[in-house]
């Protein structure tokens, strides 16, 4: 089962190449609402976090959108984001080489694994991200 939440230039060839291999999709198309969004982070066991690699981003709502629900991200971005995800144990880095071997770690995964890379997610994002942590930070700066 493969959710989709959002809008995309390529998302209806995703939902057709994810269709053509069985999987059934669920598009909840845009959601802004924190619970809603919830409800399908809570359903899902990674979030996509990808972009066109000519697109050079340091991190990406989407990105904070899954720090803040929880969800460990398959994460194809570098900098910054690359970085997080191996350093603080969010999820795993895609590269189009190591396809099987990214999915023989996410088979093997152990449920105790899955809840702390979600409790990764939320610990990144509090120290790192947080509006506290923004002004804490602005205040520091400031004095």
């Amino acid at each position: 089962r493969f959710h989709i939440i959002g809008e995309g230039e390529t998302k209806e060839r995703l939902i057709l190449e994810l269709k053509a291999t069985g999987a059934e999709v669920i598009d909840h198309g845009i959601l802004f609402d924190p619970v809603e969004k919830q409800k399908v982070f809570d359903q899902c066991h990674y979030g996509l976090n990808i972009v066109k690699p000519n697109v050079m981003v340091g991190l990406t709502m989407k990105s904070l959108d899954y720090m803040i629900g929880g969800l460990p991200m398959l994460n194809s971005i570098g900098g910054d984001t690359e970085k997080l995800v191996e350093q603080y144990d969010l999820g795993f880095n895609v590269d189009r080489n190591h396809l099987e071997e990214l999915a023989e770690n996410i088979c093997h995964e152990k449920p105790e694994e899955a809840v702390q890379r979600r409790h990764n997610m939320q610990k990144v994002y509090s120290e790192f991200f947080s509006e506290e942590t923004f002004f804490r930070t602005l205040d520091e700066v400031d004095a």
